[in-house]
């Protein structure tokens, strides 16, 4: 007999629902309920999985595209809003600025976007942040342009190479109150007055770009 004042009617239910998969075969069940069956029993399993091919798949593609490929450079949009077409014409313009023409590999550039809409569900946003920490892992991360909400949170967690000891900002007529100090370091500049980099984004917000300090091509990131 069961203690409705211990037990919720939500944990009630649940039981009830198991004992009654447990008094049955699984073949008896109605294909309904073998889809709840697994989906109550196995989910967790079910998305671990799901992840877990998705970055394996994504590994193999990898290593097998960069026998016959060069990536110039790799760049992450880490925004909640990202403008496909805009992104198109900086991959371009970028293109043609570091084609290596004596090459004989295809080359490319990668232009990807990290949402961080906080209205994404667990797995997604788990998926995205997943991605960018495996590419900081595996140095496939060269330039990051990043709303102002993920910049300020992650500024001075040393992720960021000190552009002021890379470029001669000045000489690039990067505007003094554009850079971004942290611990006497210029670790990003704002590019909200940029319009091909502003246009990343749908709305107005503040963008800041910076250099991965661990940046697997960080000659063509200063280009």
């Amino acid at each position: 007999m069961y203690d409705m004042s211990k037990k919720t009617l939500e944990s009630f239910e649940k039981e009830n629902k198991a004992n009654e998969y447990v008094s049955m075969t699984y073949k008896d069940l109605s294909k309904k309920e073998k889809v709840h069956y697994i989906w109550d029993y196995y989910k967790l399993h079910i998305i671990g999985s799901v992840i877990g091919i998705v970055f394996l798949v994504g590994l193999t593609t990898t290593i097998v595209t960069n026998i016959n490929t060069v990536t110039l450079i790799d760049v992450s949009v880490i925004s909640r809003e990202y403008e496909e077409p805009a992104a198109l014409v900086l991959h371009d313009d970028w293109l043609d600025l570091l084609y290596d023409s004596d090459s004989k590999k295809k080359q490319i550039i990668i232009f990807e976007n990290i949402n961080i809409d906080e209205n994404l569900d667990p797995t997604s946003q788990m998926t995205y942040q997943s991605k960018l920490t495996a590419k900081m892992t595996a140095k496939m991360l060269d330039i990051m342009i990043m709303e102002k909400d993920f910049f300020v949170d992650n500024s001075d967690v040393g992720i960021l190479a000190d552009m002021s000891a890379l470029l001669d900002l000045k000489a690039l007529g990067v505007p003094e109150e554009d850079w971004y100090y942290v611990n006497n370091q210029v670790v990003s500049i704002n590019v909200s007055d940029y319009p091909a980099i502003q246009a990343l984004t749908y709305n107005d917000t503040q963008l800041f770009l910076g250099i991965f300090y661990d940046a697997g091509n960080t000659e063509n990131a200063l280009k």
